[in-house]
């Protein structure tokens, strides 16, 4: 049966229209605003002033905005193999036939459904803290008395710090991921090599990560998208060293507590930049993970 246009025009109309106004708009009107010299969001188009790429090269000029370019690509990498990394190891132990496999799963997770904003705060006044807090107390009582007395908020280890919440954050939810991969791959293999006396080890690296590579690709897309919105974790932190460009382009939009003055279009032009940012990112992302030829 053919269908009319009409009919196909009727039900992609509304979601064409919502997509238009949502999302093709604000995208356009910010690389719009990152040409112009705009005072606050919401000042009217006929007040912008016209500056071209000046924006651009008082952006790539401003230093904390560099700060927060390296910053970016250093959590990308370490918050990336700590967070994949964990998150594997935890998915494999989970899928094999241990006690408490649902509640260690439920537990595991128990912090994706927190928001951020709370375990940010948690880590950084009860986890941190160098007289009464969670690590002071676990290092003090193996003996590590040397590693007690880290100061994890001073700005040589802010960042650290701020990585280490950011990875208890996220491993519940790749974690989820790998399990629902890992159990969809067929026992037999496992039994197969089992028989041929490779050891579990072994099986991880020759049998798991090959059978679910794909997973694996499409969330190190999603950790990319998450990495270039990282905002959460950097507002409290709170330091010149834990800043990102989307703490910047929020700082350069609405002002902060000790500079209220604002500049937008230098904060859509960091927006421009990030999305440049993410693209590349994406393509490193599949650059490193191919595309598995394994079929089960």
């Amino acid at each position: 049966m053919k269908i009319k246009k009409s009919t196909i025009a009727l039900f992609l109309g509304p979601a064409l229209l919502l997509f238009i106004v949502f999302t093709l708009y604000p995208v356009l009107r910010t690389f719009l605003m990152s040409l112009y010299r705009v005072n606050t969001v919401t000042t009217s188009i006929n007040e912008w002033e016209f500056v071209g790429l000046q924006n651009y090269v008082d952006l790539f000029s401003n230093s904390i905005f560099k700060i927060s370019l390296k910053n970016i690509v250093k959590i990308w990498f370490f918050s990336g193999i700590g967070t994949i990394g964990i998150s594997l190891i935890f998915a494999a132990i989970l899928n094999s036939d241990i006690m408490g496999k649902r509640f260690f799963t439920s537990i595991i997770y128990l912090p994706k459904v927190i928001s951020a904003i709370a375990i940010g705060y948690a880590w950084l006044l009860y986890v941190f803290n160098s007289q009464f807090g969670l690590f002071n107390k676990i290092f003090s009582g193996i003996g590590l008395d040397s590693v007690a007395k880290v100061e994890w908020l001073s700005p040589d280890h802010i960042f650290t710090a701020m990585i280490l919440a950011a990875i208890f954050n996220a491993i519940g939810q790749y974690t989820l991921m790998y399990i629902s991969a890992m159990t969809r791959i067929p026992k037999d293999y496992y039994e197969v090599a089992k028989i041929e006396g490779e050891s579990k080890f072994k099986q991880f690296f020759t049998i798991t990560l090959p059978l679910i590579k794909d997973v694996i690709k499409t969330s190190l897309v999603l950790f990319t998208t998450g990495t270039i919105g990282f905002f959460a974790f950097s507002r409290i932190f709170g330091h010149i060293t834990t800043v990102t460009p989307m703490l910047f382009t929020y700082n350069q939009i609405f002002g902060t507590e000790i500079n209220p003055s604002t500049n937008v279009g230098i904060g859509a032009a960091s927006g421009v930049i990030m999305t440049l940012i993410g693209v590349l990112f994406f393509v490193i992302s599949n650059i490193i993970v191919k595309n598995t030829d394994f079929e089960y």
